[in-house]
């Protein structure tokens, strides 16, 4: 029978610590979930899901405003396009750089601080970026915004993880994650307004205040975890003591999580196969195909529409059809992605609707691995190894592992189509995404024998 989940978990949800047992090497088993017994306030529990919604949608806004202001920009300071790019590169490298060395120090200072703290220096980095007018002053805080953006999503999904149940988790995060794609939405629509009715430099500065605006709701509204939970701080005793001066963590306890290197190694195909996508698709409708502009980039919006569902199918179906066992679902996705890229070149000349259904498709399937990857599936990572007050530290390293995947897009497409022309591209990102596949086989053979174990031991139960 498949339970109905929602974003308000029961109690008889939650794991029950009288079920909870360890492995010999101390690491926690199926029963022993991120959160002992308890009672959870339902009311809390929405309240902390959507101010984790709005702050990570929010972050957009001090993100995408750049790529709407460009022309403008350029036009105004008289920077060349290769400059912006330098631009665009700092912001990655940054980002990427963030993800391993920031995401530790979250453990340790616990969600709230460390958000507030990071939210609050982007929003100052964006306010500086609106007053500048140097390369150099423009790489240099673009670069620092890009490097406290980082932890967001880590950090998010560290807020909501006391709240829910594995069960619940792969849904609940599927639906937060298309904050993304909201978030994008919006914060291109304030940018290209603002930039039409007052100048690039006051975007910046509007966009400044709307994330500054956020991290004083993010500090004031996010509820304390319930009692019981790893989310608020790292404790000092013998299981969650991870060095020896007790409160530090590095990258390299994270290392030690069986599995995380195969969901990163995963995450970075497939992000990169996802940001290919996403920086060069309109381009190659208007380059290739004849595409106008304004039409190029309509129809590449079918791609975010197709990841919105693509987030909230993989989420449901992990939870409804496989008990949270959620690389059962993935790995199938990460194929099913490099299928359709495969064959997208040679129907996109089909016409507007066969090419819209395509990349709808593409959006669905790539989608799907990239909510869970750095989120979900590392937090069930943790939860098998004992080490969830990891959570924060393990979710950098899988997301900045991914993240290398976007900045190496870059330069491989350009490689690539240089030398086997766009559909060579599209076929080197199909095997990319099934590597993407293999590199998860290890966790969905575990996950097929312990999802088969309770299929068995249910219907064992029902015909007794």
């Amino acid at each position: 029978m498949h339970r109905r989940v929602s974003l308000s978990p029961s109690k008889s949800a939650m794991p029950s610590a009288a079920t909870s047992r360890q492995t010999s090497d101390g690491a926690d088993t199926e029963e022993n979930l991120t959160i002992p017994s308890r009672s959870v306030n339902p009311w809390k529990s929405k309240i902390a899901f959507l101010v984790c919604y709005v702050c990570y949608a929010s972050i957009y806004f001090t993100r995408k405003p750049f790529s709407v202001i460009k022309s403008q920009m350029s036009n105004d300071v008289g920077l060349p396009t290769s400059s912006l790019g330098h631009i665009d590169t700092s912001f990655l490298a940054a980002y990427a750089v963030g993800q391993f060395t920031l995401a530790p120090l979250g453990d340790v200072l616990g969600v709230r601080v460390m958000l507030a703290a990071c939210l609050g220096l982007s929003a100052m980095a964006s306010l500086v970026f609106g007053y500048s007018d140097s390369l150099m002053t423009f790489v240099l805080v673009y670069g620092v915004n890009g490097f406290v953006q980082s932890v967001g999503f880590p950090l998010c999904v560290t807020a909501l993880s006391p709240w829910f149940s594995k069960t619940e988790r792969g849904m609940v995060l599927g639906v937060w994650t298309t904050s993304q794609q909201v978030g994008g939405v919006l914060s291109t629509t304030f940018a290209g307004y603002c930039a039409v009715h007052y100048g690039w430099r006051l975007t910046m500065i509007y966009s400044s205040a709307v994330v500054m605006a956020t991290t004083c709701g993010w500090y004031v509204m996010l509820p304390e975890p319930p009692v019981g939970s790893t989310a608020k701080e790292p404790t000092n005793d013998k299981k969650n003591t991870t060095t020896a001066g007790g409160g530090s963590v590095s990258i390299f306890d994270a290392l030690q999580i069986r599995g995380l290197l195969n969901l990163g190694m995963s995450y970075f195909f497939i992000k990169l196969a996802r940001y290919t996508m996403l920086f060069w698709l309109p381009f190659y409708l208007s380059q290739e195909h004849g595409y106008g502009d304004a039409e190029a980039a309509y129809t590449s919006t079918l791609f975010d529409f197709g990841g919105v569902a693509g987030s909230l199918a993989c989420g449901y179906l992990s939870d409804n059809f496989f008990q949270g066992r959620r690389m059962l679902v993935a790995g199938p996705f990460c194929v099913a992605t490099g299928m359709v890229l495969m064959l997208y070149p040679y129907v996109v000349s089909w016409g507007v609707t066969i090419n819209g259904i395509l990349l709808f498709l593409i959006g669905f399937f790539v989608a799907g691995p990239d909510s869970v990857l750095g989120g979900a599936a590392t937090q069930d990572a943790c939860e098998r190894a004992g080490k969830t007050h990891l959570l924060t530290t393990a979710c950098g390293l899988s997301n900045g592992i991914g993240s290398l995947g976007s900045i190496a897009q870059g330069p491989l497409s350009s490689i690539a189509v240089g030398a086997f022309g766009w559909a060579g591209l599209f076929r080197l990102l199909g095997v990319l995404c099934t590597l993407g596949a293999v590199m998860v086989v290890p966790l969905m053979r575990q996950e097929y024998v312990e999802w088969r174990g309770i299929v068995l031991g249910t219907r064992r139960a029902s015909s007794g």
